[in-house]
């Protein structure tokens, strides 16, 4: 859309109702990137505050050009989304809404804008689907929720979402969740604020980030964009499958080398015991062999528990090319049980843990998945930014796949920030 640089705004600002959402430190840094000759001084004293209130401020006494505020707004959703929305729902646009012609995403756009004033009942976008009212919007009421922006960006669509209730302590909360849809690609990822914590359940309509999911899912229905139903057994299976995959690597180079040296020894002695029960209990060659891989593996697991330490184990999936490994899983066994098996931390891979035998059973035996945890290593997740402390540092993800949803929650100590969210979830697309 073509701005002019001459048109200003003032207005009573309600950027503190996002006050606890925003990384303030990073938001300077990235309204410090929008700056440009052409800046007003308004907007170099905008990068002078030292708080979200002294901005909000600001915001009540200043002018600022259009471009100006499209930047700062932009910004600010752009920061809430990525330091302070932790859980991310992934889904894809259904076939009828993949759109890669551009006459197709000037329908649906033309879709969204038709349907904006009803659904946001506050204003009406411009032709271009520019429709960015967060500092305008005063979240007043309880239990509904409010769509402060709705704007295109290049091929995507990012809607922001905000919902207000009064705790169990009677503490105003403000929840923000952001969908952001890829038209060309057919992507989907909706991210929520997991704060519900101390939310009266009786008293509170969305209670939960999969409420809130569930009610922008229905929201984006009714603007013409429906999601494409999943197959959430596929999903936990190849789910299972990198888990598998990321533990074996990181253990097969010490696997091998004990395997072959216990062989060596095992295998003779094994063989001369089976010949003297086989009067007894005759044992086929495909249970000695099973038996053998049973034993073996115990070994190889109390070797690992013992002799190799978590750091060693770290810097071997480094050296592997891995982006992470496992630290929990939790599945359903073929008995129909549920468990569990977990590392006391991030930093420990599951292979160090008591419980490696079990482990190595449950991934033997095929068993269903429910849920996981990876740490993810920063070198990897902060490329770009170099945002690591160290070569092997860790920030960890659960991830969760049921009939209702594919459901990532960053952990509540983990850097995040765009690149870093961006690359989990590309990883997490690539696996399905």
């Amino acid at each position: 859309m073509e701005l002019s640089s001459s048109e200003v705004q003032k207005f009573p600002s309600y950027l503190r109702l996002y006050t606890d959402n925003i990384r303030f430190k990073d938001l300077i840094e990235s309204l410090t990137m929008c700056k440009s000759d052409t800046s007003s001084a308004n907007f170099t004293h905008l990068l002078e505050t030292s708080s979200v209130s002294e901005m909000n401020q600001l915001f009540k006494v200043k002018d600022f050009s259009q471009r100006e505020l499209f930047d700062i707004k932009d910004a600010i959703i752009q920061n809430i989304t990525y330091s302070s929305l932790r859980t991310a729902y992934i889904d894809n646009l259904s076939e009828n809404c993949l759109l890669a012609e551009f006459e197709n995403i000037f329908s649906i756009q033309k879709k969204v804008y038709v349907s904006l004033f009803s659904v946001t009942n506050q204003a009406e976008a411009n032709r271009e689907l520019y429709y960015n009212q967060l500092l305008e919007t005063n979240i007043s009421e309880y239990n509904k929720i409010y769509i402060p922006a709705i704007y295109r960006t290049n091929d995507q669509l990012i809607f922001f979402f905000a919902y207000k209730y009064s705790d169990k302590e009677e503490t105003d909360r403000i929840i923000a969740a952001t969908t952001i849809i890829s038209l060309n690609k057919g992507t989907v990822e909706t991210h929520v604020k997991n704060e519900f914590t101390k939310a009266n359940s009786s008293e509170v309509d969305v209670n939960s980030t999969e409420k809130f999911y569930y009610s922008i899912k229905k929201i984006l229905k009714e603007l013409g964009l429906e999601l494409k139903p999943r197959k959430s057994s596929d999903e936990r299976k190849a789910l299972f499958d990198y888990c598998k995959y990321l533990n074996k690597a990181m253990i097969e180079d010490y696997e091998e080398s004990i395997s072959k040296e216990l062989g060596a020894v095992l295998k003779p002695t094994l063989d001369t015991f089976i010949l003297q029960l086989n009067t007894q209990f005759p044992i086929s060659g495909d249970a000695e062999k099973r038996i053998l891989k049973k034993i073996e593996s115990i070994y190889v697991g109390e070797y690992i528990t013992k002799m190799i330490t978590s750091r060693e184990l770290r810097e071997k999936a480094l050296e592997k090319g891995l982006k992470g490994y496992p630290t929990k899983i939790k599945y359903t066994n073929k008995d129909a049980a549920n468990s569990q098996t977990a590392s006391k931390g991030k930093n420990e891979p599951l292979p160090v843990h008591e419980i490696f035998h079990s482990i190595n059973t449950v991934f033997e035996d095929m068993s269903v998945l429910r849920e996981i945890r990876i740490a993810w290593f920063e070198r990897f997740t902060f490329a770009t930014t170099g945002m690591y402390e160290r070569k092997a540092s860790v920030n960890q993800t659960m991830i969760k796949s049921t009939k209702n949803y594919l459901r990532v929650v960053f952990a509540s100590t983990s850097k995040t920030n765009k690149e870093m969210v961006d690359v989990v979830l590309s990883e997490i697309r690539r696996l399905l």
